[in-house]
């Protein structure tokens, strides 16, 4: 899909890292409750079903994340979230 520009609030790094850092693995957001009305799950800016993200951190802050996605619902192999995590 095509990235656009969009509000932090909107952004599924922020959504994910607003409860506190950790490594997330979802293999349909659609499916989830919290994030089906997200802009970039429903549609509004793009269709994201698969996900996973891990942050990144310095000096025990975090920075970002690192984070993979698919348009298309998947189940993601064991230890995908430790991957992303190293």
């Amino acid at each position: 899909f095509l990235g656009c520009s969009s509000p932090r609030e909107e952004s599924l790094c922020a959504v994910m890292n607003a409860g506190g850092p950790r490594t997330r693995v979802h293999d349909d957001l659609a499916a989830e409750p919290r994030y089906a009305g997200n802009p970039w799950v429903d549609g509004r800016r793009a269709t994201v079903r698969a996900y996973a993200s891990a942050p990144l951190l310095a000096d025990g802050e975090t920075v970002g994340t690192l984070c993979v996605f698919d348009t298309a619902p998947h189940a993601f192999a064991p230890g995908t979230g430790e991957r992303l995590a190293d």
